[in-house]
């Protein structure tokens, strides 16, 4: 399960002007190949994945709303729901004991190599939320797109994974703040503008 950080903007923008300026801030606009996403959106709106690495764990966007949220989903409820879905599959136990393992190898190596980031001091491949503030600032003020929507969503499999949009909310630039940021809800389409 990883965070991803969607960009929505619309017909009117200058996509290759917006790319520079979101690059200089280590983000992207690759187009975002989700189906059942692109026909919740507006006409004219397209979707775009902002990740400058492989995922936005960490993002600060949401970060309030994520912990204020409904309780975590305990591991081993999580790994339960896993071994009944392989075990639909076809799957043998050993097969299904094997996966889990490896999974869970591959947690304990990424949270022992963001630690080993963070005690470091290198920067992880996500903004922090004055980066996102300035970047977003930039993008309206540069009169490239009367605005720009962001939404995050945690995917649980891959990013064509279809998940329903909660709405649609509007954010006037000047009223952002790190907590405004932090209390971005997920699955909802913050439309900023200036």
């Amino acid at each position: 399960m990883c965070t991803f950080i969607t960009a929505i903007l619309p017909v009117e923008a200058d996509r290759a002007a917006l790319e520079t300026c979101l690059h200089a801030h280590r983000l992207r606009l690759r187009p975002q190949a989700n189906p059942g996403l692109a026909r919740q959106l507006q006409a004219g709106d397209t979707a775009f994945l902002t990740t400058w690495g492989h995922c936005d764990c960490g993002t600060p966007l949401g970060l309030a709303s994520d912990r204020a949220g409904t309780s975590p989903v305990r591991p081993e409820d999580r790994a339960a729901a896993e071994a009944r879905t392989l075990r639909r599959k076809g799957w043998s136990e050993a097969k299904i004991a094997r996966a889990l393992a490896q999974r869970d190898d591959a947690h304990v190596r990424d949270a022992r190599a963001e630690a080993d980031r963070a005690a470091s001091g290198e920067g992880a491949d996500t903004l922090c939320a004055d980066a996102w503030l300035q970047c977003l600032r930039e993008v309206l003020a540069s009169g490239d797109t009367p605005w720009i929507g962001l939404l995050h969503h945690v995917y649980d499999g891959g990013l064509d994974r279809e998940f329903a949009l909660q709405g649609r909310e509007r954010w006037p630039v000047a009223a952002l703040d790190a907590d405004a940021l932090a209390h971005m809800r997920a699955d909802i389409v913050h439309v900023i503008a200036r």
